[in-house]
Order: structure tokens, then sequence, then C-alpha cells
């Protein structure tokens, strides 16, 4: 009697984006790429809902079945909004090991350096990290952790639009501490009596 081979399993997938730095067309195309990696099991995008240039994004993305994850900005120090979306989804993502550790695969939609403790944290737990961004704005460090990367089109004429509002002078909108001012020394100069 011929041996039946049983169907190979495919590892189960955390899909997260974070939509601010990721153009809508790439998003559609990770959308396209992930179940390559295995059966997507989670999806979730991270943004800052209340916008209104977000709303036509946030009824697609709900299409596809992400959970939508508000990260909310506030005025900082400046009245500049500062976001806190790499803070959120890195938590997040630290959070599917505890209630979904039978996630093999996460996928990151960002090329923030800011996920590069957590990338490293989630390898230490056997999981596999792919991150997924253009090839302009991933950071090299994230890219050289990641198992894999997943090199996605930017968007013929899509430029970053800076948000006039998020404080772009430091990364992820925080703002550096202020440098205190240089004290003038005065150069002290000798004189010598020759007689």
């Amino acid at each position: 009697m011929p041996k039946v081979s049983e169907p190979q399993r495919r590892p189960l997938v955390s899909l997260n984006i974070d939509v601010a730095n990721v153009p809508r067309e790439a998003i559609e195309r990770l959308v396209e790429l992930a179940p390559d990696q295995g059966r997507v099991l989670l999806r979730h995008a991270f943004g800052d809902w209340r916008r209104e240039d977000m709303d036509e994004l946030a009824v697609q993305l709900y299409q596809y079945g992400f959970r939508l994850i508000h990260c909310p900005a506030w005025p900082n120090q400046r009245g500049r909004l500062k976001s806190v979306v790499d803070d959120v989804m890195a938590q997040d993502l630290r959070d599917q090991l505890e209630y979904a550790p039978e996630i093999e695969v996460f996928i990151i939609g960002s090329g923030d350096r800011n996920f590069i403790a957590v990338a490293n944290a989630l390898k230490r737990h056997g999981k596999r990290v792919v991150v997924a961004a253009d090839q302009e704005s991933i950071n090299r460090e994230l890219r050289l952790c990641a198992d894999e990367y997943l090199a996605l089109p930017r968007t013929r004429g899509w430029r970053p639009q800076p948000d006039p509002d998020i404080d772009t002078d430091s990364p992820n909108g925080v703002e550096a501490p202020p440098t205190p001012p240089r004290r003038r020394t005065r150069r002290k100069t000798s004189t010598t009596s020759v007689s």
C-alpha cells in the first residue's frame, strides 16, 4: 500500500505594520507577500487613526482583516505632536510572545531603527523575523539583524511627507534634552618681562 504523505504544516505568521512608515501601495504589496511566509494568523496596523487622511486606509486595512491599533500623539514641549507608534508597536510585538506563543514568524512593516531591540528579542525566543520596508528607508542595522528582508516598492513619485505637527528633529518625535550653553573661556596670556 503506498504511503500517503501528510500536508506540510505552514508556519504561523504575525503581520505588523507601522502605517506612517509604509506607503499605501507598499502596504498592499506586503499584504500580498505575507502569505508566502506562512499562514497569517495576526494582522496589526499601528497609527494615529484620528487623522483625517487615515480614514480611507483604515477602511482598507479593516477589509484586509487588520486589527487597527490606535497610537495617539500629543504635544511635546515645543508644541509639536510626539508620535508613540514605534513604542506601542514594539510593546505589542513583545506581548504577542505571551498571548500568541504559537506564532513562528513576525513580519515588521517598518524600517525604523527603533525595532532592532524587539527584533533581537523575538529571535532570542526562537522566532523568525522578517523586516519589510523600501530600500531608502530601511535602517542598515535592522536589516542586518532580520532573518529576511522584503524590499517593498517605493511608489513612483512618492516622497515621505513629514507631518508638520510631528517633531522630526529627533528619532520617533522624541525631543532630545537641551544642550547646555557653551562657556566661553578666556585664553590666559602670560606676560613675561624681559629686562
